[in-house]
């Protein structure tokens, strides 16, 4: 199963009254993410810009539990 936009939104819900920071899932953003300065491009499906630890294990934890049974999606770290 791939991942759609009404898994992105439930996951970007569910996460709004436990994290600081932000997760972007406009096509803006993605496309700026969507390459590490090689020539090759992976269009991400989100983009989130934690604030603290906290923010990064409750999107780790929600995303093992909600989002990656449901969609074959995984999670990489980025850079700023």
């Amino acid at each position: 199963m791939e991942a759609s936009t009404d898994h992105l939104l439930a996951l970007r819900d569910a996460l709004r009254t436990r994290i600081r920071g932000e997760l972007r899932l406009d096509a803006l953003t993605r496309g700026l993410y969507a390459t590490d300065g090689s020539m090759y491009q992976k269009m991400p499906l989100g983009v989130f810009f934690p604030r603290s630890a906290e923010d990064v294990q409750a999107l780790v934890a929600d995303w093992a539990c909600r989002f990656c049974r449901a969609a074959e999606a995984r999670l990489w770290p980025g850079r700023r």
